[in-house]
């Protein structure tokens, strides 16, 4: 069943905020966007956690996957952004439950300090 479909007869209960989650589960002020490439198993676990407590929409762990934000290549950050989408699909299925989706997640591009729009 499609998305647009499924809201038609069901409610929609989402995750919440990995970052935070993220930061107080595993007691560190890395941005979580990086455990995508470097901690894959805590990226699932999160998003086994939601599901396991009733979520049937899960974000991508990519709030703040892009190069300004990272300060790494558009390289990176698209190999991130890929990673992310697959742990959540892994996630997914891990699960063994029907009718879950997937969003991508985007927040807005922090600017770095002493860069001018001239």
């Amino acid at each position: 069943m499609n998305f647009k479909d499924y809201i038609k007869t069901h409610n929609i209960l989402a995750d919440g905020s990995f970052g935070t989650y993220y930061a107080e589960k595993y007691h560190t002020n890395e941005a979580p966007e990086y455990a995508n490439i470097y901690h894959k198993d805590r990226v699932t676990n999160i998003h086994s956690s939601y599901l396991d407590a009733g979520a049937n929409l899960i974000r991508t762990n990519t709030f703040a996957a892009n190069t300004m934000s990272m300060q790494k290549d558009f390289s990176f950050v698209e190999d991130n952004i890929k990673e992310a989408v697959s742990l959540a699909k892994i996630a997914v299925k891990l699960s063994g439950k029907k009718d879950i989706f997937i969003a991508g997640d985007i927040g807005p591009v922090s600017t770095v300090s002493g860069v001018s729009d001239e």
